[in-house]
């Protein structure tokens, strides 16, 4: 296969991938998605360069593997190269998506939180810089030291976050709430409750649903954290207009 045969190729395999990936974020719909939409397809596209070179490269070493007279230290020569630019351009991609953004919300300030993707710690930009939310946590003392209590009125007041809607399909269709959640109270958060209020539209009722909404991996959210807590709705909500709101809240000292 001749040199622009093989460029082709890559690119029909790349773009096909890369349009898989777009289309997949945009019906995933994640919180991610919704406040930063270009960064999402970006981060979703980026596997498109890899493939492209992968492809190319690969092709490459099928043709030379098929050669009887190839030096085999004249090959070495030749794969090193794209072995280095492959692991450059895999950190690169790494480096720049290793945080994933939400938002938080204290009284009229809207502040932006990102997570870590390889440590899931979480920081918060105030005063021109990122600062930790939260300390680091003895995980014998993750979950808090006291009995289960709904959190009190005042308490409760001082949970701030937002929501998104994501799917996934494993031989079924899961449609998932996902609630990023800002924990200002001074309790170990083990549960929210929140409602869910979802306009009319051609083909689904008005209706208000309550939800249980648990901390993503199980864990408590510590006191001042932010984490993700999720729960299964039934409910296809793309392209439907929605509000929700948090009721109620248990956790320990």
């Amino acid at each position: 296969m001749k040199r622009p045969q093989r460029v082709i190729t890559s690119l029909v395999l790349a773009i096909a991938l890369g349009a898989l990936a777009a289309y997949n974020t945009i019906q995933r719909n994640d919180t991610d998605f919704q406040i930063h939409p270009i960064a999402s397809l970006f981060g979703a596209i980026a596997s498109a360069i890899l493939a492209f070179l992968s492809c190319y490269w690969f092709i490459g070493w099928l043709q030379s593997r098929r050669q009887k007279n190839v030096d085999e230290g004249r090959k070495a020569k030749t794969l090193l190269p794209w072995i280095v630019l492959i692991a450059i351009v895999t950190g690169i991609l790494l480096w720049f998506n290793r945080y994933s953004y939400t938002e938080m919300k204290i009284q009229d300030v809207v502040l932006p939180v990102r997570t870590s993707r390889i440590n899931g710690e979480s920081e918060v930009f105030m005063m021109g810089q990122w600062k930790q939310l939260g300390g680091n946590s003895n995980p014998s003392d993750s979950s808090g030291s006291g009995k289960t209590v709904t959190l009190p009125q005042d308490e409760l007041a001082k949970l701030q976050g937002q929501a998104g809607t994501t799917s996934f399909w494993d031989g079924a269709e899961h449609y998932i709430l996902q609630c990023s959640i800002y924990n200002g109270s001074s309790y170990f958060l083990s549960e929210v409750k929140v409602q869910l209020q979802v306009e009319a539209t051609s083909s689904l009722p008005a209706l208000t649903r309550e939800y249980r909404v648990l901390p993503q991996g199980g864990n408590s959210l510590p006191t001042l954290t932010s984490g993700t807590f999720q729960a299964e709705t039934g409910l296809n909500l793309q392209n439907v207009k929605w509000t929700w709101a948090i009721i109620s809240a248990t956790g320990t000292k």
